[in-house]
């Protein structure tokens, strides 16, 4: 039976308040060319546009520097860049094999809380490290001693009971991070994100046997990062059909300003601009008359490429495509296709609580705890929901876990069969739809809870299921590993929100057609598109480590009223 959809006839009231950073005395920060341009990109999407106004230079503020123990230690890998309101973590380059965006999420920032966790362990954070791409983080004091962690990975609980056990924790389990990073490196989305870029030593060579190209149509603008102390900036058709010096000045006709008249191939400085936050960029823009635009290029698809030399004697290329033939969508600055449960603020962020025998309370308990806990509380807009879901019609589902939330937390541990397992709550897998005859019982008939597991379900089917129900208006229980894929590592937590982002380029390689003396080169172009959907998770840590990323889950349980 179909969900009713609750999200029908919703009236959305977003307020955004507006606040303002001072920075004084800042050290800055030699941002990497890849970062400054996911900075571009990003800060166009509405919910990082903070991002436009902070100054991401500065390394005593908004932006620090996080690192992996699996690559060189001396090795930026990430940047944590703060707006004053929410944070975003980005990569430094494709030698991280990891997406370009990792996460972002609300304040408090996870490096802030890394160093509230050492503070009350009385150390202090001097370096911060990403254990794994699933978010989990450490610091460690200027004697390199691991002082802090964003949670407990072996209990599967926000915080560590003793900091001092750290260092074990991390030493016991190397190749279990390292075959995580593996494996995220391995997903088609960590090659993606970055084949536009090229890059190589003055000495090297770019490789030209293979490119992928960033689509522009008439009346397209892009902006393309510089770096620091960039210089020799120019411009040249990308050379696969041997077209000559015609095409150059076909392609300088289309692009508004960017070749100088003396010598086309070198870029005019009068496109390069710099942001707020002093990032230096060329504005990139296509001529909006399509039958102009594709005269002059007598409607061919023409590739092209931006080069300059960086601060460290680095050849930098961005790679793109003027598409003439269809108006394929790339990712569009408004961030693609997005939906949301209807109350996002009246969902509860609760808490495991010691205990049923000295273990923690689980994380299925609090998933389903704080589904059920959001059900009750909507009741007061929505009389289909009943109000007798935590308690009786005069008491509401507090927001925080307090005594009464401990109460119903546990009253769900047995219909789940959540049991004591080395201190934690464990809850199967196959046992997570069990607790559709007490959501029944409060509820009434029309109550269903439906569960979906791997093997039987792929990954990226439950994550367009997740979508599905989100869009009815229901969260949705996702189940998945935040460790090493060992069984303590299970971790379920509750998605509120989704965003579906699309990122569609042209792929060209030199391919050899025929036979002995008739077999020559040629270079065969096909267009591809991506997709991609990240949710914004409830852990269910109180409220801690909650953030938009990607999943891949084990299993997907929702709770929702039939028609």
């Amino acid at each position: 039976m179909a969900p009713v959809n609750i999200n029908k006839n919703i009236q959305w009231h977003v307020l955004f308040p507006l606040c303002t950073i001072l920075v004084v005395g800042s050290a800055a920060l030699k941002l990497p060319y890849e970062v400054q341009q996911s900075i571009l990109a990003e800060s166009e999407l509405d919910d990082l546009k903070d991002l436009k106004r902070v100054n991401v230079s500065d390394g005593r503020g908004p932006t620090r520097p996080i690192y992996r123990l699996d690559l060189d230690p001396d090795y930026v890998a990430y940047y944590e860049i703060d707006t004053g309101r929410s944070y975003v973590i980005l990569s430094s380059s494709s030698r991280t094999g990891d997406f370009r965006m990792v996460e972002h999420g609300p304040d408090p920032r996870p490096t802030d809380v890394l160093m509230q966790q050492a503070h009350k362990n009385g150390q202090l954070c001097k370096k911060f490290y990403r254990l794994t791409p699933w978010g989990l983080m450490i610091c460690s004091n200027q004697n390199g001693t691991i002082v802090a962690a964003s949670y407990d990975w072996v209990n599967d609980v926000a915080e560590i009971d003793d900091w001092r056990k750290l260092d074990n924790m991390v030493k016991k389990n190397p190749s279990g991070f390292t075959q995580q990073w593996k494996e995220r490196a391995a997903l088609r989305r960590s090659k993606i994100d970055w084949v536009t870029s090229e890059k190589t030593f003055t000495s090297g060579r770019i490789k030209e046997e293979e490119t992928y190209e960033e689509p522009l149509t008439p009346g397209s603008i892009a902006k393309v990062a510089l770096g620091e102390g960039f210089r020799s900036v120019r411009i040249f058709v990308t050379n696969y059909e041997k077209r000559g010096g015609q095409w150059q000045k076909r392609l300088c006709k289309v692009l508004v300003d960017i070749c100088l008249q003396e010598e086309n191939t070198k870029v005019n400085l009068s496109v390069i601009a710099k942001t707020a936050n002093h990032i230096a960029y060329i504005r990139l823009v296509v001529r909006g008359n399509w039958k102009y635009v594709g005269n002059a290029l007598q409607w061919k698809e023409l590739g092209f490429f931006i080069e300059f030399m960086s601060r460290k004697s680095e050849r930098i290329r961005r790679h793109f495509v003027i598409d003439l033939h269809r108006k394929r969508s790339q990712r569009s600055p408004s961030g693609g296709n997005k939906g949301s449960i209807s109350y996002e603020s009246e969902f509860p962020d609760y808490d495991q609580h010691k205990c049923c025998g000295g273990c923690y309370s689980g994380c299925g308990p609090v998933a389903w705890a704080q589904v059920f806990g959001y059900f009750d509380r909507i009741s007061k807009y929505n009389s289909m929901f009943s109000s007798r879901i935590f308690g009786d019609s005069s008491t509401m589902a507090p927001l925080q876990l307090t005594g009464a939330v401990k109460v119903f937390v546990e009253s769900l541990r047995p219909y789940l069969r959540t049991r004591c397992e080395g201190g934690q709550g464990s809850t199967k897998l196959r046992n997570m739809h069990r607790i559709k005859p007490w959501f029944k019982e409060r509820q009434g008939s029309k109550a269903v809870v439906k569960g979906y597991n791997r093997p039987w379900r792929k990954s990226s089917w439950m994550v367009s299921k997740g979508v599905w129900f989100l869009k009815y208006g229901y969260p949705v229980v996702f189940s998945f590993y935040v460790d090493n894929g060992k069984k303590k590592a299970g971790h379920a937590a509750v998605a509120t929100k989704f965003t579906t982002k699309s990122t569609t380029y042209r792929h060209c390689q030199k391919k050899k057609t025929g036979w002995w003396f008739w077999r020559k080169t040629k270079t065969v172009c096909d267009w591809k598109t991506d997709h991609y959907t990240e949710f914004f998770i409830h852990y269910g840590w109180g409220g801690s480590n909650n953030k938009w990323q990607s999943v891949s889950p084990r299993a997907l349980h929702v709770a929702y009223i039939s028609k």
